[in-house]
């Protein structure tokens, strides 16, 4: 895993006028897919972006 001390700033853009969430939320997820894939390799296909993004609105339902 990556070393997070690199991190000097961490923003929040509620309002989508800094960034598309959209956009930022498939990228993060990819990349999180990526980094499953090399952890375990038998449970990333089991996922992609559309499920989890599924699976994220599902929870947001339930709180």
């Amino acid at each position: 895993m990556k070393s997070l001390s690199g991190i000097k700033t961490i923003t929040f853009d509620v309002d989508n006028t800094r960034r598309d969430f959209e956009t930022v939320m498939r990228r993060g997820l990819k990349a999180s897919l990526d980094e499953l894939t090399k952890l375990d390799p038998g449970a990333a296909p089991l996922l992609d972006i559309e499920r989890m993004i599924q699976i994220r609105l599902e929870v947001f339902d339930k709180l």
